[in-house]
């Protein structure tokens, strides 16, 4: 029911925005009748598309249904910029009314610029680069001085990352040649889709480095069982607040189901042992409780989720909310947590100025 009700208001959000984007086209582009036709029709069919695929991706699962809704992702991204275009030309409009403006100049230049930055975000999403970290080790810890630990997050494999994708980031993981693979959820996006080709690539992987895998938000919104299920499958090490140990230090996975407050993640950490005489790494999905994991006595805290803002301007939104933590290595103290903006996408293909990426972690 809580889902239902988002996706009701997800939908008729996504027509206010298909509304005012149509709106911005009517006033700004005035007589340019053919280019004025092209966005009010994709704006105003967007959420059309958008319902449709993921009705029919959802119920009836093949290569068409697959195709829609890969097709209406990317028409989605291109159109949320054409939406801060109308915004801007809304705007420009009303100041058109007191003073000289070229208006239907600058609204074809606003809606070529945001054509042209959605095709960005589009081509950027297939590009993962290699981030390279150094964290402080326990002086217990002997082993695993000088390991390397890579972090990986929000591959959202689904309707739209599937086999193709899971061998291009097996093959980066692969190429850093890691000591262990820590996955920070969202392996899958949440839609249910036939998952063989991704558990034989990760197969590959997991058959020659221990990987560790808790998940995140988006298994909840799917057959969770079926997809922890996939996971082993696939020789992935499943952490559902549970604890195991690894080059002698305690490694625990923090469901994201628990993540109620922290007097109950403190007592929860406390029941499994870590303290700060036994330091341990935490994976947890998303970036949050810092404050209680450094009393507990977590010396490393591995996250992602926020996708590093995914398409811009979202990274201002994740740095609101998260903080310090929305991103990349921070020390405090003997406490370190790492955030990493993932690999794959939520929602449209895209990531505008902003890239998919595999952590490395090196213990000093």
């Amino acid at each position: 029911m809580e889902q239902l009700l988002f996706f009701g208001v997800f939908i008729f959000a996504l027509c206010g925005i298909a509304g005012f984007t149509a709106l911005g086209a009517i006033v700004g582009l005035g007589a340019t009748l053919f280019v004025k036709r092209i966005i009010i029709s994709i704006a105003l069919a967007t959420p059309i598309l958008f319902l449709l695929a993921n009705v029919w991706f959802r119920y009836t699962p093949n290569i068409f249904s697959q195709i829609f809704y890969v097709v209406s992702s990317y028409i989605g991204g291109i159109f949320m910029y054409w939406f801060f275009a109308s915004i801007a030309i809304c705007g420009l409009f009303l100041l058109s009314q007191f003073f000289s403006i070229p208006l239907v100049k600058i609204s074809f230049t606003l809606y070529v610029i945001a054509s042209v930055v959605g095709v960005i975000g589009i081509m950027q999403a297939f590009s993962v680069r290699v981030v390279s970290y150094e964290v402080e080790t326990p002086t217990q810890y002997t082993e695993l001085k000088g390991k390397r630990f890579a972090l990986v997050a929000d591959t959202h494999f689904g309707p739209v990352n599937q086999e193709m994708f899971a061998r291009y980031v097996v093959k980066k993981i692969i190429e850093v040649n890691p000591d262990a693979v820590l996955f920070a959820g969202d392996l899958f996006d949440g839609a249910d889709f036939d998952k063989s080709g991704v558990e034989k690539e990760f197969k590959i992987l997991t058959d020659t480095v221990p990987v560790f895998f808790t998940p995140g938000n988006h298994e909840e919104y799917g057959p969770f069982t079926e997809f922890v299920a996939s996971a082993k499958r696939a020789g992935m090490t499943v952490l559902i607040d549970e604890k195991t140990n690894i080059f002698g230090v305690p490694l625990f996975g923090l469901n994201y189901r628990s993540l109620k407050n922290n007097d109950e993640v403190a007592l929860l950490l406390k029941e499994k042992g870590i303290s700060t005489t036994t330091p341990a790494i935490v994976i947890n999905h998303e970036p949050g409780f810092q404050s209680v994991m450094k009393d507990a006595g977590v010396f490393l805290n591995v996250s992602g989720h926020t996708h590093g803002g995914q398409a811009w301007p979202g990274k201002y939104i994740s740095q609101r909310v998260y903080g310090q933590y929305w991103y990349g290595l921070v020390k405090d103290g003997l406490f370190q947590s790492v955030t990493t903006s993932g690999v794959g996408t939520f929602g449209p293909r895209m990531r505008t100025f902003n890239t998919g990426e595999v952590v490395v972690i090196t213990f000093r």
